[in-house]
């Protein structure tokens, strides 16, 4: 249930991207787990019901303030779909009121799609493992013992890391200690707009 007038207001991180998501960067990231036979549609609706239910920071909408962009929660039931989009496609449309992420299967495929204001890769790996997860021990009853579940509080799911963890007398120097890792990049022929399609 929507709690009356719950907004979250975007972390540091999360407030240029509504402003730079356009064409071909649509500031939405993909995970994708494969499986070893077709995906069951309703399971995995069921999945995604339960899983949704411990990750309710999610189900918001982006609003456009007087000055800034701010998330808005809504009473609207993520809906598990056939693919039909191209990978990465928009999930933000200004003056839409419609949710910032989406999950969709094909065949063996189910892809989380998520719009990168509503968390960064870290909050969604530990959404989309929990989905899955729900949906293995819908579909084949299997229990994962051994192996921990999502134990953070729905507090902890929504806070603002980067405020947290962020130490202001060092500056941005701190990035540099950080080790990255080339991402994966799409190739193939690019349409009107930008988006490859390989």
């Amino acid at each position: 249930m929507r709690t009356q007038g719950k907004w979250y207001k975007l972390d540091n991180a999360a407030s240029i991207v509504p402003s730079a998501a356009h064409g071909a960067d649509t500031r939405v990231m993909r995970l994708t787990c494969e499986l070893t036979e077709e995906v069951d549609p309703s399971a995995l609706q069921s999945a995604l019901d339960l899983a949704i239910a411990g990750f309710p920071h999610l189900l918001c909408v982006l609003r456009k303030g007087l000055f800034w962009y701010y998330l808005d929660s809504r009473d609207i039931r993520p809906k598990a779909v056939l693919e039909s989009l191209p990978a990465l496609s928009p999930l933000y449309f200004e003056g839409r009121k419609n949710l910032l992420f989406r999950v969709v299967y094909y065949k063996r495929r189910i892809n989380l799609e998520i719009f990168h204001v509503l968390t960064d890769g870290l909050g969604a790996f530990a959404f989309f493992k929990t989905l899955i997860r729900g949906y293995l021990s819908i579909k084949y009853g299997l229990k994962f013992q051994g192996i921990p579940e999502e134990t953070a509080s729905v507090a902890e799911k929504s806070a603002d890391a980067f405020r947290h963890y962020y130490q202001k007398q060092k500056g941005l120097g701190q990035l540099k200690t950080m080790t990255a890792e080339k991402a994966y990049r799409l190739r193939g022929e690019r349409d009107e707009i930008g988006r490859a399609h390989g």
